[in-house]
């Protein structure tokens, strides 16, 4: 577990391995955050925040 300063203060930070990540999933990915101009990782935070949201409201 790493440690992060932000904006908000200290956070935990983890770090995910993914393995058989298939690569045109990832290159699709990638190529989304770079539309967007953001990082593959803030790509994947975003849209594992917004997955939450909506199961949340379900």
């Amino acid at each position: 577990m790493y440690y992060s300063m932000t904006e908000r203060g200290c956070q935990n930070v983890m770090t995910i391995n993914l393995r058989n990540f298939p690569d045109d999933l990832h290159r699709k990915v990638k190529i989304q955050a770079a539309i967007e101009g953001i990082t593959l990782k803030d790509l994947i935070i975003k849209a594992v925040t917004e997955y939450l949201k909506r199961a949340k409201k379900k």
